[in-house]
């Protein structure tokens, strides 16, 4: 089985950067409430969008960025942001994402197959 690390790292690090800037507008307008809806949703698209490029082996890669995300965010606990518990939990709340991303994506390239299908000629008997 092939892994695309490359799309895992593009993953991880785009649900950083879609974080870190949701969370430096929110706290420039003052929104402390509204980091937790910004880390969902920037963990979703991250984790859907991983689901897209890959769907041959979508849970495969969606678990190892699920995992990379996990340990990345280690560094919270570093910079003071969370605690050793809290971080232990959050793999809980990245298990459920990453289920729901995986859902999400299987739509998504269930929708997009479906759209890209050439319409079926109708048969004689349907034309009349």
């Amino acid at each position: 089985m092939q892994v695309k690390w490359r799309i895992i790292i593009i993953g991880i690090a785009l649900i950083w950067v879609v974080s870190l800037a949701g969370g430096f507008v929110l706290g420039i307008a003052h929104v402390p409430t509204g980091a937790v809806l910004i880390n969902l949703f920037s963990i979703l698209a991250g984790l859907t969008l991983v689901g897209c490029l890959v769907p041959q082996k979508r849970w495969v890669h969606l678990m190892l960025t699920g995992a990379g995300l996990w340990i990345t965010s280690a560094l919270n606990i570093a910079l003071g942001v969370t605690t050793l518990p809290n971080w232990l939990f959050s793999i809980l709340f990245i298990a459920i994402a990453v289920g729901i991303a995986g859902l999400i994506s299987m739509l998504i390239s269930a929708l997009i197959k479906s759209a890209a299908k050439p319409p079926q000629p109708r048969s004689a008997e349907l034309r009349d």
